[in-house]
């Protein structure tokens, strides 16, 4: 008899143990709900705060709210400008977090910089792993319409998309232990037809055409579908050599036959030795470059970021992603300069195969 409350009593304290860890994380996950909330509203005030207080452009895009402007260096009270425009993590072309760059936003920023008679150049600022074809498109073709003088720095990365971007400058500074190159493309897919022999699992598919159900992960891929997928690839690869070598004034051929031209990723020095950038620098040295191109000294003008404004949305579907995730480990990985997920099944993808 002397056992069965103490039976009692264990079952009641695991239930208010647990009830008590239930509540305990519904109160943390709500408390910092509440204070990315509070963070979106406080930093998109200060950015409004920002852009009404110091900012040079009076493009309407600006005006209107779609980007911000934000010192960094120089004199602050000059007319003169060099817009500086950050493009890291992988280009989308629409953003799911704060870890991607939307080409979209991207375009708007270098099309407010071009259109205001304030600034006299821009300066690229990558960190990024590159991304999806037509998004690194989408930025590259608003570039060449710059009627300024354009400066690429790389930071830790700027591989395959991200040295596309920047081919479009007139200058690149490359850092010597920056990760670039790896100029190709790559389309991912997935073949898990076993699962289903495996299951005896029939699949019944109704197609108007043999090749409309292509890369079908459920089916064995046909050489026929294998030849048609590569030469989507290889048309667009095609484009990047041409872009690479009119950009650097290196002959395709060479391109082609050679190191640069076969995926692989190269470091800041490499780079410099194949002459796919100008020099090797930290960000600063990008300004020197920048100001020399625009024929200013550096007490003539300022140097400002423009930004996208924070929208509240995407803060908190980033929260909403990232809090999702079961481990750090996990979350790592999708923060990892590539992660296998980050590839769409079906999309081309300027990004290096790691």
């Amino acid at each position: 008899m002397s056992s069965c409350p103490n039976h009692e009593n264990i079952t009641v304290t695991v239930r208010n143990g647990f009830f008590h860890n239930c509540l305990s994380t519904l109160g943390i996950v709500t408390l910092i709900f509440f204070a990315v909330i509070f963070l979106a509203i406080f930093a998109m005030g200060k950015s409004s705060g920002t852009s009404s207080s110091k900012s040079l452009l009076k493009n309407l895009s600006v005006q209107d709210g779609d980007c911000v402007a934000e010192f960094i260096e120089g004199n602050e009270e000059a007319e003169k400008m060099i817009a500086v425009i950050d493009i890291k993590g992988t280009i989308v072309s629409d953003r799911m977090g704060f870890d991607d760059t939307c080409s979209k936003d991207i375009v708007k920023l270098i099309r407010a910089a071009n259109e205001d008679e304030n600034v006299v150049a821009i300066l690229l600022n990558l960190d990024t792993p590159g991304g999806e074809v037509t998004a690194a498109d989408e930025i590259y073709h608003e570039l060449t319409l710059v009627k300024k003088p354009v400066v690429a720095m790389m930071n830790s990365m700027a591989a395959s998309g991200g040295y596309y971007v920047a081919a479009a400058a007139q200058r690149i500074v490359a850092n010597r232990l920056t990760m670039t190159g790896s100029i190709g493309v790559i389309m991912r897919g997935y073949n898990f037809s076993g699962l289903l022999d495996f299951f005896d699992i029939e699949r019944e598919v109704f197609a108007s055409g043999k090749m409309k159900n292509m890369l079908d992960p459920m089916s064995d891929t046909s050489n026929e579908e294998k030849t048609l997928v590569k030469q989507l690839v290889m048309n667009s690869y095609r484009i990047f050599v041409q872009i690479v070598s009119d950009s650097r004034h290196i002959p395709v051929d060479t391109i082609l036959s050679g190191p640069i031209g076969d995926g692989r990723i190269l470091d800041g020095a490499q780079a410099l030795e194949l002459g796919l950038v100008d020099r090797l620098g930290y960000f600063s040295d990008a300004v020197d470059q920048t100001l020399e191109l625009a024929k200013l000294k550096k007490d003539e003008c300022c140097v400002m970021r423009l930004s996208p404004r924070v929208n509240l949305s995407v803060l908190l579907s980033s929260f909403l992603v990232k809090s999702s995730l079961p481990d750090r480990g996990a979350q790592l990985n999708l923060n990892s300069m590539q992660s296998s997920s980050a590839l769409k099944p079906g999309r081309l993808y300027f990004l290096p195969a790691i």
